[in-house]
């Protein structure tokens, strides 16, 4: 057996405060091109960014960003991800490789003690937790509750020490804590699973003893704070939500949403708050996905179901940028800019069915469209509206890269100033992970498709099938590349 198994992704929560805007600057040496970071409030049922920052050629970075919550963060870049703790109306400089990044990463600013806390604080968790392995699984039960207890006290300790060390926050102190707290009863809940098979004995169970150290560990907090501990609650109750599930196995018209609010009905033992936040963990790994077709469905038994509004306005921002605008609803009324500099709306294109196409430099998938994409534009050119919405964060980009991209295709092209921070991006759900992505709007500008992100093939004909209806025409569909369809395989963000 490996050793390091029971180094646990630590989860992560925010503290809440009043809003006020807080500056995140940095550079990174060797960044990759076109590289972008992202910050992530991942205590949220949504997990969706909260900001989206380019760097440029020589690896500087800087936003201003306005967070609902002080606390931690993840920072994800190039799909590597470092926690920080983003405090309203502090300044932090960042700098590091970005070709080891984190590993190197340097903190500076207002918010330097803090962040050096959480970074030496995690260095010493994981190297005390990577010197176990699989044999601490075997132990009995008795010696066991004993290590537990006793990795609890050594870290806590230490966690004390580099506290007092780099001067940090009380609040960033007891979250660290909280954090071993869930992550020792993710440990405990892998004994409760394997000990019977390490030990050869299929009936071991747990003692009441052992059900009373998990109880000290756990806080009815934990569920809104750490999504750690919503898997903890979840792994408790897999096996009788595996019994109760058997019946709606051969049922394709109920979703496991659905079936997980039935099974939660019977469950008398949870709190309201406990039941709101483990479904809405359900529906994102399970049911709100781009493939769903019964995103309706499962929302609404979401409302009826669950009873914290502020659960509900995040799972229907998931929807959201999964499906973007409703189909029917009206075009949002946007300012863009043309290539001439000039103010410009979409509804000035009114009159023909309208195909947007939302894309920028940062997401290089469009270059593998632009073939499909020419033919179909330039066989339906005669009725149809083409809007080809650049999304990068400058004019200057925008010029270069409509310019390279779609110089000689039918159609306009136009700029969302600011991108990923424009109003266009808030209206239409726009999001960097769903670049490109495709809307139709018939021709008294009315939205007639779903947002569709990326154009593999199956996308492709779901597009030319609505096309054909809007505007009578029958187009043969072009191939999508081998890259749009890894794209639509992998770039979906987890919902």
């Amino acid at each position: 057996m490996k050793k390091y198994f029971l180094l646990v992704l630590f989860a992560v929560f925010a503290i809440s405060c009043s809003k006020k805007d807080l500056v995140l600057t940095g550079k990174l040496h060797n960044p990759a091109p076109l590289s972008r970071i992202e910050l992530i409030d991942v205590s949220s049922v949504a997990t969706l960014p909260n900001a989206n920052i380019g760097i440029d050629e020589k690896g500087n970075f800087s936003d201003t960003i306005s967070v609902k919550k002080d606390g931690i963060y993840a920072l994800v870049y190039q799909g590597k991800v470092n926690f920080l703790y983003l405090k309203n109306g502090e300044n932090i400089n960042l700098e590091g490789n970005g070709s080891v990044f984190p590993e190197d990463l340097k903190i500076s600013g207002k918010g330097q003690g803090n962040n050096e806390f959480l970074i030496e604080s995690q260095k010493f968790i994981n190297s005390y937790l990577s010197k176990l392995d699989m044999s601490v699984l075997a132990k009995n039960e008795g010696e066991f509750i004993k290590d537990l207890e006793k990795f609890q006290t050594d870290i806590n300790k230490k966690i004390d020490e580099i506290a007092k060390s780099k001067s940090a926050d009380k609040d960033v102190v007891e979250w660290k804590k909280n954090d071993l707290m869930v992550n020792l009863l993710m440990i405990s809940s892998q004994y409760e699973m394997m000990h019977g098979k390490m030990t050869q004995n299929p009936d071991f169970k747990v003692s009441a003893k052992f059900k009373e150290t998990q109880k000290k560990l756990e806080k009815e907090s934990f569920i809104k704070e750490f999504p750690a501990y919503r898997q903890y609650l979840l792994g408790k109750l897999e096996a009788d939500f595996s019994k109760f599930a058997m019946p709606f196995l051969s049922d394709t018209k109920t979703t496991q949403t659905e079936v997980f609010l039935k099974f939660l009905d019977t469950r008398k033992e949870l709190s309201q708050e406990q039941k709101d936040y483990l479904t809405a963990f359900v529906a994102t790994q399970f049911d709100l996905h781009p493939q769903n077709d019964r995103i309706e469905q499962v929302l609404k038994s979401i409302n009826e179901k669950v009873k914290s509004e502020d659960i509900k306005k995040d799972l229907e921002k998931v929807h959201s940028a999964i499906t973007g605008l409703k189909v029917g609803s009206a075009l949002p009324e946007v300012n863009f800019v043309n290539q001439e500099g000039k103010n410009s709306k979409i509804s000035e294109l009114k009159g023909k069915p309208t195909l947007l196409i939302f894309y920028s430099s940062f997401a290089p998938n469009i270059v593998q469209s632009a073939a499909a994409l020419k033919e179909i534009t330039e066989f339906y050119k005669s009725k149809l509206n083409v809007a080809y919405i650049n999304m990068d964060d400058d004019a200057k980009q925008f010029q270069k890269t409509s310019q390279s991209l779609f110089k000689g295709f039918a159609g306009v092209n136009l700029y969302a100033k600011k991108g990923l921070k424009s109003d266009a991006a808030q209206q239409f759900h726009i999001y960097g992970f769903k670049l490109p992505s495709f809307m139709i709007l018939d021709k008294d500008g009315k939205v007639v498709s779903k947002t569709v992100i990326g154009l593999s093939s199956v996308q492709l004909a779901e597009l030319i099938d609505i096309l054909n209806k809007q505007t009578g025409l029958t187009a043969p569909v072009p191939q999508a590349s081998e890259t749009e369809e890894e794209h639509d395989e992998h770039d979906e963000h987890g919902h």
